[in-house]
């Protein structure tokens, strides 16, 4: 027996040994990353402690990102004291519980119900009753049509069938052919329609406004019965009676108390509060990465004392110097638990009480603003006196019939004044969606059809869904002329009148003794939202404190755990410099903390999508409807491309963690630099990129129609798949491990001593081996500088000069309008007014774009000839300025030196000559131009358009935010436009248009996505160019031609241009001004003399056109500057205005003697 006791207590024994090590129901990489972060928290603590040893920690800092919140905010929100705002909320609480002593529940209630009628009074006391008397349907409608046409029935019936036939409809074959072909032949009855749309308009508006006029009997009607219901006649002068003494004890509270701005202190307050608790700090940790848990820190006590640290670390070795070490750490950890309790059940009752705390401020404003120089008593005297004296002629009594008569007449009524409204809404959207010159176009592919698949060359018409939606709306013509008629017919025989009613009532009376006496019932208003705001302050004063004592609690904590970590760095400094603190014998590491914990996140995210891996391979079995909603409909183009074929992807990442969990078993057992291994393995799974959280937008704006595929991706969203992102610091964590291992090997003496033995080396040898390292650093110096970003630029400006072609310096050339300005200045137009030969050189030097052009259409070499700059012209000629090309007088640089110089030029004759023989010189000799500096990503300044989507828009803003801005500046460098699948900008906004003519780079949004999955994606913003702009129906192709020429800044487009505008309204007048002088145009402030301008005359870029633009609204009449027989003026509509811009076709007048546009014009 006893025998057989000892085998099974020994094989209990072998048992529990055997799995004590094991944690039931964790995976392998789960318990890796346990023990892992024993050795993370560990290496945080020592990092910090040794930061505050060193005094550099910043306590504020590593709290906040404990805290996971903004350290700006909460630095804020730590700076508040709002002692003199609690001061007065307690002295005003106080006498509110004092006024509000006696009051009760009934009297709350009497005062909302005062409130309402005083509502009423003023609305009596505002209308016009004898007015209102005389309103009468019956005269109005004799002014009204019985029937509302504007087009012809068989052009609706047209555009019905073609409606019908594109949505589906299915028409015998011979019909669908009648009703394509009907489409060439409707173009004439169209446009008879569209002609007759602004008298139809016109007749509309005259319908509309004495119609609606019968909406306004109906809130009459509405006064008066609730006059009746509420018995005010009686009711007010009773309740007035009855509640005096309390009323004005309340109000007395006022009277006693100094205007303050208690309602914005407390404003300030609660707009930090609510800034701290609802904005996150960023989820990337620096200085606490060893602590993504709130409890963590308390943990490293125990952590040093654990098994796995004496197992895998400190290898039996005592632990004590380091806990001793510690102990400053551990006080701080003790402090923080307190800070994360106070910050709790700050953020919590906060974020609960929220929406009534944000309703405090504005009541204690009001509070704030009340009038105290009001007799209050004798107005509520005189107030009951007068309210008495009015409504004595009042009547309480409304006829039942008459009542029925008005209400049965208005419902009649108000159905003919909808229709009427719903026929203008109509009108008017067509008429925002007319584009004359499109349905020209439109018109013109309809004439060109030919019978065969006519339905398939009509869907081909470029643009033919504009075209459509004209149509459709067309088609919701007709029922609405039979709406209009049906309702005319039933409102014609109701007679609708209060005239009755109100002489019935004694409202005129009534009313004009209101007016006359002055019964003031706004004033009333706000003594009674006086008395309701001071009774609810009672009521909502225990929330508001309760908040504030929070935040002291808080700040209280946080104030002194700060003080504690300050204390370290006095006392503890002088201890660790004699004692040798082990915390400090490690270098760098805060680093090492930063690296381990990181890369430990990221095992962390791979443990929760491994728990997830049956959902993740239940995303490839989605069926064929919702693989192809994704394929084809979702927004984001990397997403689209992904879901092609996304199965290979998704079952080779759960492969990689399934792999991951089975080599982790084995790497548990081993030490500490085989467990490591579990950081190289993980950094070699790439993973799939974000694409769940994106398709479940797409799933739910479908609401139930792929309601199990969305419980698939609502699940999957949250996870971050995308584990190529984290190999970077996977493999840090790798490498940090490598030296925290010799670290603490060192620290508990487990470094094996290594013997040093002397050998004697020939001197020749040593020489020889000094030669060689030399000659291999030198080596690899010059290689190693290439690896730097400057010896790499370096390299690369080498190879370009020597090897580059054009295009490579065009790449570069895009960003000159940014690179070469200095102030808003271009620095070589710059440096040759200010006759400044060293800042030349250097502009050249580092390859500014050398023929650039000023506002006149003179190069840097033009004007410094010109000027007889000799020193500057020779910088110039010498770097590759361009001495063949043309401004806009057709003359050369070298044509800018006077003809007769000796005579005119007499102080400059030397210079001039001096001129003349560095032409000469050079005549024949070609230079190269300098390689433009690289544009770095720091000096992006991006501008994102509202239209954007506003999630992917705030993501991008987050990762970029040093080099994006939500505000539009002179100095955007690129402009994030919305755009179609084609790449292409649709809009009519010039506000927004105005930057394509500016010069700014115009990238479309599916950059922002890109650089989301990658952030490197952001230098490559060239891929990514909007070149074609939709306005007003036609499509653009020159957006980067704009963007190439404001670039390089060539002759400017409007050089020599003059504009007058010629319209009663001009909504985009700053814009427009800003884009006619920003391309060298002028705009004129009046309107322009023919004679101050030459006859004959030309823009140089337009030869075509006359120099004086008249741009016009098509109200006026311009006939006589349309016919003007000298041709110097050309007129323009602001659209047609826009389509010269945007052709930017060039007719460059080559006449070598160019007549100057104005009179007095300097050449």
């Amino acid at each position: 027996m006893k025998l057989c006791h000892a085998i099974f207590s020994t094989f209990v024994v072998f048992f529990v040994a055997s799995g004590a090590g094991e944690k039931q129901g964790e995976s392998q990489l789960q318990q890796i990353y346990d023990e892992l972060s024993i050795l993370s928290r560990v290496t945080n603590a020592i990092a910090l402690q040794a930061a505050a040893l060193s005094k550099t920690v910043k306590i504020r800092e590593v709290i906040t990102e404990l805290l996971k919140v903004d350290n700006g905010n909460f630095s804020n929100l730590l700076s508040l004291d709002p002692a003199h705002l609690v001061k007065n909320l307690d002295e005003l609480h106080k006498k509110s519980l004092q006024a509000v002593s006696g009051s009760n529940e009934q009297l709350q209630q009497d005062l909302k119900e005062m409130i309402a009628m005083n509502g009423l009074l003023a609305a009596v006391e505002s209308e016009n009753y004898t007015e209102k008397a005389t309103v009468n349907s019956l005269i109005v409608l004799k002014k009204v049509d019985e029937k509302m046409e504007i087009c012809d029935e068989s052009l609706i019936t047209i555009m019905f069938n073609i409606s019908q036939a594109m949505s589906g409809v299915p028409f015998a074959e011979s019909d669908e052919m009648k009703i394509f072909s009907s489409m060439k032949t409707m173009k004439k009855a169209f446009y008879k329609c569209i002609s007759k749309f602004p008298a139809f308009m016109q007749k509309l508006y005259e319908y509309n406004y004495p119609l609606s006029g019968f909406l306004e009997l109906n809130d009459t009607m509405n006064t008066i019965k609730a006059l009746n219901e509420l018995d005010i006649a009686n009711k007010i002068p009773n309740m007035l009676q009855k509640f005096k003494t309390p009323f004005l004890n309340i109000l007395a509270v006022g009277d006693h108390r100094n205007k303050g701005n208690t309602g914005k202190l407390l404003q300030s307050a609660i707009t930090l509060f609510k800034k701290t608790v609802y904005s996150n700090s960023s989820t990337r940790l620096f200085l606490t990465a060893g602590f993504p848990e709130s409890g963590d820190m308390k943990r490293v006590a125990k952590d040093l004392t654990s098994d796995w640290f004496k197992k895998k670390v400190s290898r039996g070795k005592s632990t004590a110097e380091l806990e001793t070490a510690l102990k400053p750490f551990n006080q701080f950890a003790e402090s923080m638990a307190h800070v994360f309790k106070s910050w709790n059940n700050f953020r919590d009752d906060f974020q609960t009480d929220s929406a009534l705390l944000a309703t405090i401020p504005d009541l204690l404003s009001q509070i704030d603003d009340y009038d105290r120089n009001v007799d209050k008593k004798k107005f509520l005297e005189n107030f009951e006196a007068t309210f008495r004296t009015c409504f004595k002629n009042y009547k309480n009594a409304l006829d039942q019939g008459e009542e029925t008569k008005f209400l049965k007449n208005f419902s009649a009524v108000y159905l003919l004044v909808r229709s009427v409204q719903a026929v203008e809404q109509w009108a008017s959207e067509i008429s925002t969606m007319f584009d004359e010159k499109a349905m020209d176009v439109y018109f013109e592919e309809l004439e060109k059809l030919t019978p065969s698949n006519i339905k398939e060359q009509v869907e081909k018409i470029t643009n033919f869904d504009d075209f459509l939606k004209i149509i459709n709306k067309f088609t919701m013509l007709k029922s609405l002329q039979t709406q209009y008629e049906s309702a005319y017919k039933t409102s014609n025989s109701s007679e609708l009148s209060l005239s009755k009613i109100i002489t019935d009532a004694g409202l005129v009376d009534t009313s004009k003794c209101l007016e006359k006496d002055k019964l003031d019932s706004s004033k009333l208003l706000k003594m009674l939202q006086f008395m309701q705001h001071m009774m609810q302050l009672d009521i909502d004063y225990s929330t508001l404190k309760a908040n504030l004592d929070n935040f002291f609690e808080l700040k209280k904590k946080m104030l002194e755990t700060e003080k504690l970590v300050k204390g370290f760095t006095s006392r503890s400094a002088r201890a660790a410099s004699n004692s040798g603190s082990p915390v400090l014998k490690i270098k760098d590491s805060q680093k090492h903390a930063d690296h381990l914990g990181n890369g430990l996140l990221a095992i962390k995210k791979m443990i929760i999508s491994l728990k997830e891996k049956a959902t993740i391979l239940k995303s490839t079995m989605f069926n064929a409807k919702a693989n192809q909603e994704i394929r084809e409909k979702n927004p984001i183009d990397y997403i689209k491309e992904f879901w092609t074929n996304p199965g290979p992807s998704i079952e080779k990442l759960v492969s990689d963690l399934e792999k991951l969990e089975q080599s982790s078993k084995s790497y548990r057992k081993a030490d500490l630099l085989t467990i490591r291994k579990v950081f190289e393995d993980g950094s070699k799974i790439v993973g799939i990129p974000e694409v769940f959280s994106y398709i479940d937008s797409q799933f739910e704006k479908k609401g139930s129609q792929y309601s199990n595929e969305r419980k698939i991706t609502q699940a999957l969203s949250t996870l971050d798949l995308n584990f190529a992102s984290h190999k970077g610091a996977l493999s840090a964590a790798s490498l940090s491990v490598d030296n925290l291992k010799l670290y603490f090997d060192d620290l508990f003496g487990l470094t094996p001593k290594v013997s040093v033995q002397s050998e004697s080396t020939s001197p020749i040898v040593v020489v020889l081996i000094c030669v060689a390292i030399v000659l291999v650093l030198v080596i690899l110096a010059i290689v190693g500088y290439g690896f730097t970003s400057n010896g790499r630029n370096q390299y690369i400006n080498l190879y370009l000069y020597y090897f580059g072609k054009t295009s490579d310096y065009e790449k570069r050339w895009r960003y000159s309008l940014f690179m070469d300005r200095v102030d808003g200045k271009n620095v070589l137009i710059d440096s040759v007014r200010e006759i400044n030969a060293t800042n030349l050189l250097k502009a050249v030097k580092r390859g500014a774009y050398i023929n650039v052009c000023n506002k006149y259409g003179n190069t840097a070499l033009h004007v410094a000839t010109r000027r007889g700059y000799q020193n500057l012209v020779e910088i110039l000629i010498k770097h590759g300025a361009d001495r063949s090309f043309l401004n806009p007088q057709n003359k050369t640089a070298e044509q800018m030196i006077p003809v007769n110089y000796q005579e005119t030029h007499k102080e400059k004759i030397e210079r001039f000559k001096s001129i003349e023989s560095i032409y000469n010189k050079y005549r024949k000799k070609k230079f190269k131009l300098c390689v433009p500096e690289k544009f770095p990503v720091s000096s992006f300044h991006i501008y994102i358009e509202d239209r954007t989507d506003d999630n992917v828009t705030n993501e991008f803003t987050t990762k970029f935010q040093s080099i994006t801005s939500d505000e539009a500046m002179i100095t955007t460098t690129h402009v994030v436009v919305k755009t179609t699948e084609d790449g292409i900008l649709e809009t009519d906004d010039l506000n927004l248009l105005i930057w394509i003519f500016h010069g700014s780079i115009i990238v479309r949004d599916t950059w922002m996505v890109d650089c989301l999955r990658d952030e490197k994606l952001i230098e490559k913003d060239c891929d990514y160019l909007v070149e074609k702009v939709k306005y007003k129906g036609i499509i653009y192709d020159t957006v980067t031609q704009w963007s190439n020429a404001m670039a390089k800044a060539t002759t400017p487009f409007l050089y020599g241009v003059h504009v007058a505008l010629c319209m009663k309204n001009c909504p985009y007048l700053a814009s427009l001004t800003a884009i006619i002088q920003g391309q060298g145009g002028t705009m004129l402030d009046k309107f322009p003399d023919k004679d101050a301008f030459n006859k004959g005359s030309h823009p140089y870029l337009h030869k075509n056109l006359g120099p004086i633009f008249l741009l016009h609204d098509g109200t006026g009449d311009l006939d006589l500057y349309r016919s003007d027989p000298d041709k110097m003026f050309t007129l323009f509509t602001e659209q047609q205005f826009m389509d010269l811009l945007f052709k930017r076709e060039i007719n460059k007048d080559t006449n070598p003697k160019i007549i100057p546009v104005l009179v007095d014009e300097e050449d």
